[in-house]
């Protein structure tokens, strides 16, 4: 059964993932979409997990930085090394939806499909 998943818009951009233990991992951006974001890291974290995230957002000719809380739903090793790691925004923001929204006018290689 195909699950409908909104449209993704890559992104390279870096991001922190702030842990329990008050470490920060640093990463960098893969896609976004208003439901989620994918992220590439050097660490596997525990699916289930809600993580603070910290990333920017290049939108419209500027560099913008976003904070979200996410929930991690998967994480696989990525073909060139590290990890990557999907989250779903559990928090909803206004003005991340906006930024995400404007990508569709300056990112063609906008990705639609089924998980």
């Amino acid at each position: 059964m195909e699950i409908p998943r909104k449209t993704r818009y890559p992104v390279h951009g870096r991001i922190q993932v702030a842990l329990a233990d008050r470490r920060v991992l640093l990463g960098r951006t893969h896609d976004i979409g208003e439901d989620g974001i994918c992220v590439l890291l050097d660490e596997q974290l525990p699916a289930g997990g809600t993580f603070p995230l910290c990333f920017e957002l290049f939108v419209n000719g500027r560099n913008n930085v976003v904070t979200a809380t996410g929930k991690l739903i998967y994480c696989v090793f990525a073909s060139h090394g590290g990890v990557r790691l999907g989250f779903q925004f559990l928090n909803d923001d206004a003005n991340r939806t906006r930024m995400i929204r404007a990508l569709s006018a300056t990112k063609p290689g906008a990705q639609s499909g089924a998980r």
